[in-house]
């Protein structure tokens, strides 16, 4: 028949074992020549608490695509999770230059800020996200940090209000 003809002569499909590249992964590998398999992959890894395997992972969609933001934050967050804030704040750092707009490595950053208690930076952070997204995109305490240490964002009166108690003397006299 010509479907039987036509079958045998079109290409077998690729097997999603084989990476881009042309190698074979080994039995059991995710293709990591995809980067969402290979986001996946990563996200797998640090589930089950493998963080070299994560950050091996992460590295090479890195080294494969620098501007890769997504890649580059999910270093961060490996370096994190192993305790070393500054490896940490510096990938969040490089996925916002590479993308300005990136929710999750302004969240890191600023969440990296904070339990490092540098609250300033963390505060700026957060003010930076809840002006920036809509109410929703991100976790409730983005908008509590901001505005809980954000005196800018207090009117403060050029003078005392009528009836509050001045320091100055009172031009009245009540004699």
């Amino acid at each position: 028949s010509s479907a039987r003809s036509a079958a045998s002569t079109a290409p077998a499909p690729t097997p999603a074992a084989q990476t881009q590249g042309g190698g074979q992964a080994s039995a059991g590998e995710p293709n990591l020549g995809d980067s969402r398999s290979a986001m996946q992959a990563g996200s797998q890894a640090v589930r089950r608490g493998d963080y070299a395997r994560a950050e091996q992972i992460y590295q090479a969609i890195v080294t494969r695509n620098p501007n890769d933001s997504e890649a580059i934050a999910a270093l961060g967050d490996v370096a994190r999770s192993r305790g070393n804030t500054a490896a940490a704040i510096s990938n969040y750092k490089r996925a916002i230059a590479v993308n300005p707009s990136y929710l999750p490595a302004l969240m890191g950053l600023a969440d990296t800020q904070w339990m490092s208690g540098d609250r300033a930076s963390a505060v700026h952070g957060y003010e930076d996200i809840a002006d920036r997204f809509p109410e929703g995109t991100y976790p409730a305490y983005v908008k509590q940090r901001a505005e809980s240490a954000a005196p800018t964002s207090v009117q403060v009166p050029a003078g005392p209000t009528k009836g509050a108690p001045s320091a100055a003397p009172s031009q009245e006299s009540s004699e």
